[in-house]
């Protein structure tokens, strides 16, 4: 049966083999939409914005759509359902796709930064272009590494280390992850920390975040899971 005598025939969406992989969906699309309604207050915030509140429509279409098995309105709800969590997606910070990361890491700069300092960036997944946009200098790339196992590359930390021992004023963004692990406490002394934000990762896997949270010996909160603390740097005050 082709999908147009599908829509034709009123039966088709009653079948159990439309049914049940449309139910399947539902509540996996309807879990999605929860998360994300309260994603604020999972990552730590302490109230959810009121127009993710609107998201509760999702389940309730797809519900409607079940229950009333129209060769019409069930497809078209799943495909309103998805569409308002791709706009949702889209325009809400800092998730959006027009959403620059490094916006608040560039304020943070420009009210401490005077001509003849210099800016770096210090860890992988932070993209220089999306901070250079801020700026009509150059941002020197002082990243560390890490080998194909994720265990730190110590020796890689050199660049990182010479540009914050520069005798100018310096700047750098850098996850806190990576302050943590290549930066010696005895240099820490001599650092401060402008600013400190989250945001969500570009790649989560999940296997490999679960278990650096479980071997952890202070769990930290479930957000780091899902974003990284980004810190902006400076070796002067």
């Amino acid at each position: 049966m082709n999908f147009k005598n599908a829509v034709l025939d009123r039966n088709f969406f009653s079948k159990a083999g439309f049914r049940l992989p449309y139910l399947a969906t539902l509540i996996a699309v309807s879990i999605f939409a929860l998360l994300f309604i309260f994603s604020d207050r999972i990552t730590g915030g302490s109230k959810t914005a009121l127009w993710k509140c609107t998201l509760i429509l999702v389940p309730v279409l797809l519900a409607a759509g079940y229950r009333f098995k129209n060769s019409v309105f069930m497809p078209l709800s799943l495909v309103l359902s998805l569409a308002m969590l791709y706009l949702a997606a889209v325009i809400s910070p800092p998730l959006g796709l027009f959403t620059n990361k490094m916006e608040r890491a560039a304020a943070a700069i420009k009210a401490e930064i005077k001509e003849g300092d210099r800016i770096g960036i210090g860890s992988h997944g932070i993209i220089p272009e999306e901070l250079q946009v801020y700026f009509e200098m150059p941002i020197d790339n002082v990243k560390v590494m890490y080998d194909s196992a994720g265990a730190p590359e110590i020796k890689s930390a050199s660049s990182l280390l010479r540009f914050l021992r520069s005798g100018k004023r310096v700047f750098c963004v850098i996850k806190r992850k990576d302050y943590d692990t290549f930066i010696p406490e005895r240099r820490k002394k001599d650092l401060y920390v402008l600013d400190s934000y989250y945001v969500w990762k570009r790649r989560i896997r999940l296997d490999k975040e679960l278990k650096d949270s479980f071997n952890r010996s202070e769990p930290g909160p479930l957000r780091e899971i899902f974003q990284n603390e980004i810190y902006v740097i400076s070796n002067r005050k």
